[in-house]
């Protein structure tokens, strides 16, 4: 064989050896992808993989959809989806059976219970307006059980206005302030702090899609806005590389153990919540922030818990123009008193009124209430 020949000889071997190599890793890769689609797909992945970031709670939205209308945001049917914020509660929803018997309400403008509050004051009243998660909104009770109504109910000649939405966190509150809530010239915001939110505002999905704020140059640049529809995501999802998801899972998961997702969470928790207390001050409303016991914290503080509190409270002491306060002390005393007070899920009707009532007592103590004007 002389040398041409052999080195045609070596380069068709070459090329063999080249195209077996890339039809195997061809192969490996269709094994992969189609492994790792499966293993998303199974309900058992929301037990054994973190689902607080991005890319679980999506495949989480995902796999639920096998349960949902097609163009719903969320698994609840009160809750409408969102361009600026995700999603919201519906508006004009009327006499709604929900949680085992209560009743759901919203008026024109998506505001939990049947009043209808124009953006113009009423004379002689004192406004309230209340952001806030699903504690603040009042899933599990009915409209007259909710905190805010209590409130209401408590303060004369008062207005309570709750903009409470299950699921979201401090940066759609932000967002629900400056694009409506500011409207209404509340002469007070409450904001309902639940450590859960402070998770919330490093993603850009969790019950559904979702704005995220992010620093840049320690200045606040908003993302993922208008949020995409539902049929957004039903249309693109089977060209996505479900292997590319399953490994940003578990870096994900890894990230958060690592403490670095903490650090994240509390930079941009704290910009967020200056950025609101800097948009009440220019509504001419005073801010009150709450700490809300929930679950397991009531009458078992644990230690990341803990931090939430202490953050609140040491942000709220380094500002002016917001008042911070624990309901933490008050629900302790109740629990000790052996009072029924829901430790499992969210708050019932008796934790309503406990927060209520400290709430305001609380205003009463600092002299926050107004005179009617």
């Amino acid at each position: 064989m002389n040398r041409d020949a052999m080195l045609r000889w070596g380069t068709l071997r070459r090329r063999k050896t080249i195209r077996r190599v890339a039809v195997y890793l061809l192969f490996l890769a269709i094994c992969l992808e189609v492994g790792a689609r499966v293993i998303l797909s199974s309900r058992l992945i929301e037990g054994i993989i973190n689902a607080d970031h991005d890319y679980g709670r999506r495949q989480k939205w995902i796999n639920a959809r096998r349960d949902l209308p097609p163009d719903s945001a969320t698994r609840y049917a009160f809750d409408a989806y969102h361009s600026e914020r995700g999603w919201a509660l519906k508006t004009g929803v009327r006499d709604l059976p929900v949680w085992n018997g209560k009743i759901l309400n919203s008026n024109s403008k998506g505001l939990r219970g049947n009043t209808e509050y124009p953006y113009e004051r009423v004379p002689n009243r004192i406004r309230i307006a209340v952001l806030g998660d699903s504690f603040t909104f009042g899933e599990e009770v009915s409209d007259h059980e909710t905190f805010c109504a209590w409130l209401e109910r408590l303060i004369p000649d008062s207005e309570v206005l709750n903009f409470g939405t299950r699921g979201y966190g401090h940066d759609q509150m932000l967002i629900y302030f400056r694009s409506e809530v500011h409207r209404y010239k509340p002469d007070i915001v409450i904001l309902g702090f639940v450590y859960e939110n402070m998770q919330r505002n490093i993603l850009s999905f969790r019950d559904y899609a979702k704005p995220r704020f992010e620093l840049v140059d320690d200045r606040l640049v908003v993302r993922n806005i208008p949020v995409p529809p539902p049929k957004y995501f039903l249309r693109s999802e089977w060209r996505r590389c479900k292997l590319f998801d399953l490994f940003a899972i578990i870096k994900a998961t890894q990230r958060y153990k690592s403490g670095n997702m903490e650090r994240e969470i509390l930079r941009t928790t704290e910009a967020i919540l200056g950025e609101l207390v800097r948009e009440i001050t220019q509504a001419d409303a005073q801010g009150v922030f709450v700490f809300m016991p929930v679950g397991e914290l009531i009458g078992n503080r644990e230690s990341r818990p803990e931090i939430a509190e202490r953050f609140m409270s040491e942000f709220c002491s380094q500002r002016d123009g917001v008042e911070g306060f624990s309901l933490q002390p008050r629900f302790d005393a109740e629990n000790e008193r052996s009072v029924e007070l829901n430790r499992i899920t969210h708050w019932n009707a008796h934790s309503h009124a406990v927060a209520a009532a400290e709430i305001k007592r609380f205003m009463d103590e600092k002299k926050l209430l107004p005179v009617p004007r």
